[in-house]
C-alpha cells in the first residue's frame, strides 16, 4: 500500500496556512514580515494582593442556592428539595416525594479548600447529565 501524497496544490495551501499563522499581525488587522526590532518596554505592575475567597459556609450556600434555582426554573415545587445543613457546616440537598416521603436523588456539599465538592448519591435512581451539569456549574464558581 502506497502512502498518500499530497499534490502541488495542497502542499502550496498548507505552506501558506502556515505561513499566515506564524506571521503577526498589526494593530490595523494585517500582517506583516516580522522586523528586528526589540520589543516594547513592559509596564511596570504593582503587586495586587490576591482577592480573598469567599469563606466556605457561604459558598456552599451560594452552591446550594444555585441548585435549588435550577431546579425550580425545571419546575420542580420548592417543597421537593429538601435542604439540610450538617454540624461540619455541609450541605446536603435530596430530591423527596412530600406526598409519599420517597427519597431520590441527594447531592452533598463540603468544603474543599477553595472549592466545593459535590458528592451525588443517586439512592436508585439515573442521574441524568442535566442534572449533572447544573451541579458542575453551580460548584464550579463556588
Amino acid at each position: 500500500m502506497n502512502p498518500p501524497r499530497l499534490t502541488p496544490l495542497c502542499a502550496v495551501v498548507l505552506a501558506l496556512t502556515l505561513a499566515a499563522c506564524a506571521t503577526p499581525q498589526t494593530a490595523g488587522g494585517k500582517r506583516v514580515a516580522s522586523q528586528a526590532q526589540a520589543p516594547a518596554p513592559a509596564a511596570k505592575t504593582a503587586a495586587v494582593p490576591p482577592v480573598p475567597s469567599s469563606p466556605p459556609a457561604s459558598r456552599l450556600a451560594a452552591a446550594a442556592d444555585c441548585i435549588q434555582g435550577g431546579a425550580q426554573k425545571w419546575g420542580i415545587p420548592a417543597d421537593y428539595l429538601t435542604r439540610q445543613t450538617r454540624a461540619d457546616g455541609g450541605i446536603v440537598l435530596t430530591l423527596v416525594n412530600p406526598y409519599s416521603g420517597k427519597r431520590g436523588l441527594s447531592i452533598e456539599l463540603t468544603p474543599d479548600g477553595r472549592h466545593t465538592e459535590a458528592n451525588l448519591d443517586e439512592n436508585g435512581t439515573v442521574v441524568s447529565a442535566k442534572w449533572r451539569g447544573l451541579v458542575s456549574r453551580c460548584t464550579d464558581g463556588a
